[in-house]
């Protein structure tokens, strides 16, 4: 695997947040991006030109890693656009990874080389395995990232990339088909201290790391005396959630295919499509026939409504992308 810098400028409130990144995880990401050509170095000169654009996009990340190479695109210390939870501990505190799915890449051997960048940021920044996330860890209502490797693609789930990932941290890399030892989990862990497994003090915060806060809030939490149950009122059916409309103004960015149509109902007549990574300026919100509308202007004139989210009853749905 090679590994070469080509730096994007570090334009703080453009395409980072600055330079005080705590470095206290790894984010692993795929690019979602399955076209030819769509490689490790696209991705980086992307970065270098997007805040050249008249509307940049806010999205960064230190890393993107495909079948032949890597490229460093931010420093570590880079506070990048990532995570997609603005200033939580993804962002402020993470070291993003991307990698690449292009149709014309070996995607085995794209994963293989995202772990093995994996384990040297851990082990060169002293991250501990269990501190390396997945983008959806921060966005479970935005992101199903890296959706390849949640799926399982050419059967390497996340339960084997973090086994590949400590193997090359212990400089045994995991044979192809080895059976899977799947990470503890917190409750699993807080089980085990409850039974006296891993000591107390500074022994039990020793053995468990970067985990110890998790694991000892969760067996605080499970040693608490249980409060005695209080009845629950009788459920009261919620009043159906009429129509209505609302001026408001904003810029929309899909995060998948959306069909727009010329009036705030399903079945009305489709007039166009919008693709991730696209976006459209509204002025009017709709509630209404289950979803929530943006009414925008098109460039011929006429009025057109993409729907960027579900709503009934007064419960909205995930955003289909983000709202600036």
């Amino acid at each position: 695997m090679i590994i070469k810098q080509d730096l994007a400028p570090v334009l703080p409130g453009k395409n980072c947040f600055g330079r005080m990144n705590k470095k206290k995880s790894l984010v692993i990401h795929q690019t979602g991006n399955a076209a030819r050509g769509a490689n490790a170095q696209m991705h980086a000169t992307y970065q270098i030109n997007n805040t050249k654009y008249k509307d940049p996009r806010e999205a960064s990340w230190h890393y993107t890693v495909d079948d032949k190479e890597t490229i460093q695109s931010f420093a570590h210390d880079v506070i990048c656009y990532h995570a997609s939870d603005g200033s939580g501990d993804g962002n402020m505190h993470g070291i993003a990874i991307e990698g690449c799915i292009n149709a014309d890449g070996n995607y085995v051997k794209s994963v293989d080389n995202m772990a093995k960048l994996a384990a040297k940021v851990l082990k060169d920044e002293k991250i501990s395995i269990m501190n390396m996330k997945q983008h959806y860890d921060f966005a479970r209502d935005k992101k199903n990232c890296p959706a390849q490797i949640r799926a399982g693609k050419d059967g390497i789930d996340w339960a084997k990339f973090v086994q590949m990932v400590q193997g090359y941290i212990n400089e045994k890399p995991v044979v192809a088909g080895a059976k899977v030892e799947k990470p503890k989990t917190d409750k699993q862990l807080a089980d085990e201290v409850i039974k006296g497994i891993h000591g107390t003090g500074a022994e039990r915060k020793a053995k468990l790391g970067n985990r110890y806060d998790a694991v000892q809030k969760l067996v605080d939490d499970m040693l608490k005396p249980k409060p005695k149950p209080v009845p629950k009122p009788k459920p009261v059916a919620p009043n159906k959630e009429v129509s209505r409309s609302y001026e408001e103004t904003g810029t929309f960015y899909p995060n998948t295919t959306i069909i727009v149509q010329d009036a705030p109902i399903t079945s009305a007549t489709i007039v166009a499509r919008y693709y991730k990574g696209e976006h459209v300026k509204y002025h009017t919100v709709h509630l209404k026939n289950g979803y929530v509308w943006l009414q925008y202007k098109r460039a011929n004139g006429q009025q057109a409504y993409i729907p960027c989210r579900t709503y009934s009853n007064g419960k909205y749905g995930p955003l289909w992308g983000t709202i600036k």
